[in-house]
């Protein structure tokens, strides 16, 4: 099987898209699939990971120097369509630029099922911004592209429904975003991450992801506030995005919960594994969150989690009984991670049902698998 994936900007800045596009990749290559990803990239970017595609022998094709707000390049509709040409199916990420579009025509012509993940793209939250440049774009080309597709990739449950009311004629097809698992068999002991940050005993509450408005940081710092659990401390573990840090360290101070709110920045392997494991509760009160990859890397780790209705995961994280689905308020938040922190047997519970849930369900190995038999099926439809 010879798969093209296409997506706008393979960088670290890209988050959620990036991570989740390299770990489906480095499966389906593990599993025996011919994988290249083909993107395009802005003056000044470099791809993300590249030397975990390498070992894995995804083929990385980047076009470099694109421009515009859909990513452009004069050489990419040629580039596109020598690529598509070569490959069995097309998978593409994201909607709005001009790859996936490319990749559609060329796909059309020459009989290869194209399959588009929408990267939470075409809810109703993610259409409301800038509605009147999206509103044009879907009337422009973008309808077309997802009344013809040969499917439609959503994440999760919640994705699903909220982009199958726009009432294109593919198909939709849910399929997770995954982990990868073999990192978390064997977790590193406790107590490694709190002695390095100097709070060997207090209750932790952990962030895990950019630094972003929206991502949550700027809901769970007033949260804190209304945390009544001794000591418990806030360690806020990602990237600076833009600046934003700044303003989150102001609202630190505002609130005066200096010495309660820790910034680390980014952590990776087994230093971000220990922060997971050290963490009594992991809290991602997003305003939105497609799916949320560190959710089930918490998951993982044997943490509850206590997230926001707007994260894409809460159905999941209902079902299997792995932590809180909250609104979007910091009182609301506060007491879910209080009853967390002051109940040590259901947490120790529900740490151990939430690890089940994503050692069962989000195991990129499985995920890459079922998509090589729904790629087969496409293409056996094409051909019959």
């Amino acid at each position: 099987m010879r798969v093209l994936h296409a997506i706008p900007d393979l960088v670290e800045s890209s988050g959620g898209p990036t991570t989740a596009l390299v770990g489906l990749a480095t499966a389906q290559a593990q599993a025996g699939a011919e994988v290249t990803i083909l993107t395009t990239l802005r003056e000044g970017q470099t791809v993300a990971a590249t030397q975990e595609l390498a070992a894995a022998g995804v083929r990385v094709v980047s076009v470099d120097r694109c421009r515009g707000p859909l990513v452009r390049h004069p050489r990419l509709a040629g580039i596109v369509a020598g690529l598509v040409a070569d490959h069995d199916v097309v998978h593409a990420h994201g909607v709005w630029e001009e790859v996936q579009y490319q990749a559609f025509r060329s796909c059309g012509r020459s009989g290869v099922p194209f399959v588009i993940r929408c990267c939470g793209s075409l809810d109703q939250w993610s259409l409301s911004r800038k509605w009147v440049r999206k509103a044009v774009y879907r009337a422009w080309r973008l309808d077309r592209m997802l009344d013809g597709a040969t499917a439609v990739h959503c994440s999760t449950a919640a994705e699903a429904a909220s982009t199958g009311r726009l009432g294109f004629a593919a198909p939709i097809v849910v399929e997770p975003n995954g982990v990868r698992l073999e990192e978390f068999v064997e977790l590193p002991q406790r107590g490694a991450f709190r002695e390095s940050i100097g709070r060997p005993s207090a209750p932790l509450i952990l962030f895990l992801g950019r630094i972003h408005p929206g991502k949550g940081v700027e809901q769970l710092i007033p949260a804190l506030r209304h945390v009544t659990t001794p000591d418990a401390t806030v360690v806020i573990v990602g990237g600076d995005s833009g600046g934003y840090r700044d303003e989150m360290e102001r609202m630190v101070a505002a609130h005066r919960l200096n010495g309660r709110v820790i910034f680390t920045g980014a952590l990776r392997g087994r230093r971000k594994l220990e922060a997971l494991v050290d963490a009594d509760v992991f809290c991602l009160p997003s305003e939105h969150e497609n799916f949320g990859i560190s959710v089930i890397e918490a998951m993982a780790a044997g943490c509850p989690v206590v997230v926001s209705e707007h994260v894409g995961l809460k159905e999941e994280i209902r079902q299997c009984g792995a932590g809180s689905v909250t609104p979007l308020d910091s009182e609301a938040i506060a007491r879910a991670i209080d009853g967390w922190l002051e109940d040590s047997v259901a947490r120790r519970k529900a740490g151990a049902q939430a690890r089940a849930c994503a050692l069962r369900d989000f195991d990129w190995n499985v995920i890459a698998a079922r998509w090589q038999g729904r790629y087969s099926q496409m293409l056996g439809r094409v051909h019959a």
